[in-house]
């Protein structure tokens, strides 16, 4: 991922464990390193006893200090960014990590982009529109803190704002999100009917900017624009405080809060996990805005075990250390006027998310002021407890059993295939807090992945390897994200909050869709734990956009697939970016792969030689055969949301079928399990009486990999011919949808008219949108037709069976009440 902005990194005293420095972003740079060995070339001859006895006392140097001679890195300035929203995750990643992440990179000046990779107007803004946009919303409010570029830090710089305390950033207005104002529908259709008749010139579609800002005690959403040069600001709305995202701010200062308490538990943590919190002591941030004054927390004691003496340099992390992770910030019936989460701690290695200890803590953060914040409830081991002193009494006067749980792998081996290495064997990697030269493509691990699998793993047997050419008008052309494919026209975009869009989706030349894409998605989780009863996660919150993974040709793609870069403003502490690779288009057979999308073969009823003889009869139109292959094009986006990524494929099949797919990879969560189940209200009424009642056991730990359920909202306004359509619904009935006594005595040739038919149909039109709703708590099959009227064709023609078929390949019925549901009522 490239940008137009410089870094503004926060700043941290000499000394303090910065978070940034866990995990930085590979980045492009050359790297020196020195050897523990040396080779004389044959020019070059020692000379001295002097030179031999210096040259001995350095490869001692490096075989005793391995880990300060490795590669300091030569920091290229405008190459170096902080990680992307929302930046508080990566930052607390393992810090011997090298190439997991793609590195996301920023730069002064875009560079030239191929004319059929260039943006089109239903893009995010760019460098100069976020500029344009920023000074503009500054004029109206003042004060307002983001992310300047190209990089030169003013007052209210990111940058400047980053270094003050947790109490002054936290009051200060801030931009959350700067997003395209998408035009309205009928521009859009009168903008692609042009497109469509070739009309030429093509009156451009206006781009305005949708602002969210903080803006203690609302969030405010203004319209700005143009962005080309804004001449208008416009206030669309305000919402409650409370209901703001969680942002990089709030959580840094969640993470100090959280050291405080960790501090006061440290003794707890090394007796039972063998690690403690990985910040020692709250940042700058914390301490210079603290009631307890500066000087409180000026140090460590120096009995953490979460310093690098304790940790043997390896590629899964630090597993001496913990780290928190959160749930979505909640506004609870028990308490509505209440912004509060739950926080666990994990071990600082890789797949973190699957290595979590048994503590957890409920926190009230509703002040903008830290100082006010304060724990609710903390949970330890099943049990509850008021505050950190209540915990600490129990457990030093022995009033409950401790489980100790160390740091277990949960992998036999290196998950990036170095099978059979144990976690000591594994050997050092670089600990420099600089950005590292590591390329996404280039590291260690996917060559390892890569030279495992021998082949394009995209590949399927029969599928073309053939690239669709750009410059073959009767398959291929692109121009400003502007596709047409055999009878296919359409546009695509990638929005920050919901990922990849399409607008203006044509057919041989009929409307079919006027936007298509993901709305929404919900994962909902159950177990044992607080953390997982209240883990509940919109994914836009975060944006399904921002979290863009950078796509991997050869493995996320074929590699004679199209890229296309992608342009977000991901929030105000990072700015613009853009991701190099984060779309592909490409071309294959598939449903099923490498097979045909549509064959029959039909035998002779006669054979054409009898004894001998041919034969002639009034049957021989029945020999015949016919295939047409599935040729497809699919536009694919990955996006990496926590602990799950999610591929998405929209696939135009030559026949006219438009498929929507998602195909969720990453890693599950897990929770903790214990023998002696917690008394909850669950066990009187005997619906859990089984260890497996909220997902299967580890096998090599006190873990559950946790039951959820992947829930997503497609929007999809279907437009057949134009917008003035009919909306069918088809229900399908069998005996057993009957409430009848009668029904199960159906059965194949049963003439009885007393007893139902054995399947029938019946086909309902619809006068409301709210008639029309997909309904996931149904008894029987439903098909969903939009359809052309009749008025729409000359009325002397055939009936009118223009239709389009919406299948739901993945429907299920609703298991969650409607009170869990009221924040996505649409899973209904």
């Amino acid at each position: 991922m490239t940008s137009c902005a410089q870094p503004s990194p926060v700043s941290y005293e000499s000394g303090a464990n910065s978070p940034a420095d866990q995990l930085r972003p590979p980045v492009d740079a050359p790297t020196l390193s020195v050897q523990s060995s040396a080779t004389l070339t044959n020019g070059i001859k020692a000379i001295s006893v002097c030179a031999l006895m210096l040259l001995g006392c350095l490869v001692l140097f490096a075989y005793t200090f391995p880990g300060k001679l490795k590669l300091d890195t030569v920091h290229a300035k405008d190459f170096v960014r902080k990680p992307a929203v929302p930046q508080f995750w990566h930052r607390f990643g393992p810090s011997h990590l090298e190439g997991v992440i793609p590195g996301r990179m920023k730069r002064d000046e875009p560079k030239k982009i191929p004319e059929h990779l260039d943006y089109g107007p239903l893009d995010e803004p760019n460098c100069m529109e976020y500029t344009k946009v920023l000074s503009a919303l500054r004029t109206q409010i003042g004060s307002l803190y983001a992310v300047d570029v190209p990089g030169e830090e003013t007052n209210f710089s990111y940058a400047h704002l980053s270094r003050r305390p947790w109490t002054e950033q936290l009051k200060a207005n801030f931009l959350w999100a700067v997003n395209l104002h998408v035009p309205n529908k009928a521009q859009r259709t009168a903008y692609f009917e042009q497109l469509m008749s070739r009309q030429n010139p093509v009156a451009q579609l206006p781009r305005f900017a949708h602002a969210i800002i903080f803006h203690p005690p609302e969030i405010r959403e203004y319209l700005v624009g143009p962005m080309k040069a804004p001449t208008e600001i416009q206030l669309l709305r305000t919402l409650p405080y409370q209901k703001r995202p969680l942002g990089t701010i709030e959580y840094e200062a969640l993470v100090d809060f959280l050291a405080i308490q960790c501090t006061q538990l440290d003794s707890l943590l090394q007796e039972v996990y063998g690690a403690s919190y990985f910040r020692e002591v709250p940042s700058a941030q914390w301490r210079l805005g603290s009631n307890e004054g500066y000087s409180t927390w000026l140090s460590g004691n120096g009995t953490s075990r979460c310093q690098t003496k304790f940790d043997k340099p390896n590629a899964f992390g630090r597993p001496h250390c913990l780290m928190p992770t959160f749930t979505s910030p909640m506004t609870t019936h028990e308490a509505p006027d209440r912004r509060r989460m739950w926080l666990r701690l994990m071990h600082q290695v890789i797949a973190f998310i699957q290595h979590p200890v048994d503590i957890q803590f409920y926190v009230d953060h509703t002040s903008v002021d830290p100082n006010e914040w304060f724990l609710v409830q903390i949970w330890f081991q099943g049990h509850f407890y008021k505050s950190v002193g209540h915990l600490m009494k129990a457990w030093k006067d022995r009033q409950f059993r401790v489980r100790y749980r160390p740091f277990a792998n949960l992998y036999g081996g290196d998950i990036f295939g170095k099978t059979g290495d144990t976690l000591e064997e594994i050997n050092p990697t670089s600990k420099s807090s600089g950005s590292k030269k590591s390329s996404f493509l280039g590291s260690q691990w996917m060559k390892n992945l890569l030279g495992r699998t021998k082949r394009d793993t995209t590949q399927t047997p029969g599928q073309t390897s053939e690239k669709p050419s750009v410059d073959n008008a009767n398959r291929l052309r692109i121009k400003n994200r502007h596709v047409k494919y055999d009878l296919w026209d359409f546009h695509f975009t990638v929005r920050r909050d919901t990922g990849l869009r399409f607008y203006g989706v044509y057919f041989d030349g009929i409307s079919i869709l006027a936007e298509g894409g993901m709305d929404e998605t919900a994962t909902v989780y159950w177990g044992w734990t607080p953390f997982m009863r209240h883990l509940t996660s919109l994914e836009t919150m975060f944006g399904v956009g921002a979290m863009a993974s950078e796509l991997a040709p050869g493995l996320d793609c074929p590699e004679s697939a199209t890229y296309f870069p992608v342009q977000l403003v991901l929030a105000g502490d990072v700015g613009p970016v853009e991701i190099e690779h984060g779309v592909c288009l490409f071309e294959s057979t598939v449903d099923p792969p490498g097979a045909p999308v549509r064959r029959h073969y039909e035998f002779a009823l006669n054979p054409s030689v009898e004894y001998g003889l041919p034969t002639v009869t009034e049957n021989d139109h029945t020999n015949f055969g016919f295939g047409a292959p599935g040729r497809a094009l699919t536009v694919r986006f990955i996006t990496s949301l926590f602990n799950y990524d999610y591929l998405f494929d929209v696939v135009f099949h030559t026949t006219g079928v438009m498929e929507f797919a998602v195909t969720p990879s990453g890693h599950i969560h897990v929770d903790a399990f214990y023998p002696w189940p917690e008394p909850n209200r669950f066990q009187p009424v005997g619906l859990v009486q089984s260890s497996n009642a909220f997902g299967f056991l580890s096998n090599t730990d006190l873990l559950n990999f946790v039951i959820h359920h992947h829930l997503f909202h497609f929007k999809l306004d279907v437009d057949v011919i134009d917008q003035r359509n009919a909306f069918d619904v088809v229900y399908v009935y069998g005996p057993l949808s009957l409430n009848d006594s009668q029904t199960n005595l159906q059965g194949p040739g049963k003439t009885d008219p007393s007893l139902p038919p054995g399947l029938w149909m019946t086909k309902k039109r619809v006068k409301t949108e709210m008639e029309a709703r997909f309904h996931t708590k149904f008894e029987v099959p439903a098909q969903y037709l939009t359809c052309a009227k009749a008025d729409q064709f000359s009325r002397s023609g055939p009936p009118n069976l223009n239709c389009v078929a919406l299948v739901n390949k993945g429907a299920i019925k609703t298991l969650l009440s409607d009170t869990h549901t009221e924040a996505f009522a649409w899973t209904r």
